[in-house]
């Protein structure tokens, strides 16, 4: 009888350990998706520009980007803000407003889908002896689908592609003249960007 005790703790011990091997190895395979995140994004962007100068020509038809966006993800969806540094014609700085939807399953790799929306702020103001510029931001837009690996811990890294508009105005003024000129720039771009970050 005793021998027949100590057997069957033995094996309800295996099955404990069994299922418990089981359960780490399934929650090996999952990832973080509650808290605050932060990510770094290089971007290479191709433009389609118009401007009233150049009459419809591409003046400058590629370019780099860099964004910074801290945001609390809750499940399967993020909301975040965010800013960067771009230089179109002039150097910028948009802020915008970011919005990602994730897979249902909470797996390392995971497509998801994203929404950012805002204005921004011009980096630079050119100024001479007999003129000056001034630059204002508009707005933008940029929608698109990304791919995000999460590594053990909390760090991941992303790719993602997706479409962009922005839209700013140059004010240029002579000092000897009364007249005005403005200039209004819009860029359609296609986005590939890589992306660094932790949750």
């Amino acid at each position: 009888m005793k021998n027949k005790t100590v057997l069957l703790l033995l094996l309800l011990f295996a099955c404990t350990l069994t299922k418990a091997q089981k359960k780490s190895n399934q929650d090996s395979l999952l990832i973080r998706d509650k808290g605050w995140t932060s990510e770094l994004s290089f971007a290479y962007i191709k433009s389609s520009e118009t401007n009233e100068q150049t009459k419809g020509n591409i003046t400058q038809p590629q370019t780099v980007s860099a964004l910074l966006i801290n945001g609390y993800r809750y499940k399967k969806i993020s909301l975040g803000l965010g800013f960067g540094i771009e230089n179109w014609e002039h150097l910028l700085m948009p802020v915008f407003g970011d919005f990602k939807l994730y897979g249902k399953k909470r797996k390392r790799e995971q497509f998801y889908l994203f929404l950012r929306g805002g204005s921004g702020f011009p980096l630079q103001k050119w100024v001479a002896d007999n003129s000056s510029e001034s630059i204002k931001v508009k707005g933008m837009f940029a929608c698109g689908i990304g791919f995000q690996h999460t590594f053990p811990g909390r760090r991941f890294i992303a790719a993602n592609i997706g479409y962009r508009y922005m839209e700013h105005e140059a004010k240029y003024k002579q000092n000897w003249d009364i007249a005005t000129y403005t200039t209004n720039y819009s860029h359609n771009r296609l986005e590939i960007s890589l992306i660094f970050g932790i949750i």
